[in-house]
């Protein structure tokens, strides 16, 4: 019984690595990558959670990251990036 709970402990850590390696991560200069494409998000509560937004949609989109061209409002948030290959 302890070696199965070992080995469903082991397999949750490594689904756990292996989604966060997936993730879109926020880049502040594009560099060489290419544009495949843009999103955007609107009705966050604060910029943190504009880029929540954005970085959850680029993964979706299946991006490898996303580079923000805009972000405004007061009340609520609203922008726009570029999704990144």
């Amino acid at each position: 019984m302890k070696n199965i709970l070992v080995k469903m402990m082991m397999a949750g850590a490594l689904v756990a690595v292996s989604a966060s390696s997936l993730a879109a991560t926020e880049v502040i200069m594009p560099g060489t990558q290419q544009v495949v494409g843009h999103i955007s998000a609107s009705g966050a509560r604060n910029l943190d959670e504009l880029v929540a937004a954005l970085g959850q949609k680029a993964d979706l989109a299946g991006a490898s990251a996303f580079h923000i061209t805009s972000a405004n409002g007061k009340n609520t948030f609203s922008g726009t990036a570029e999704l990144l290959k």
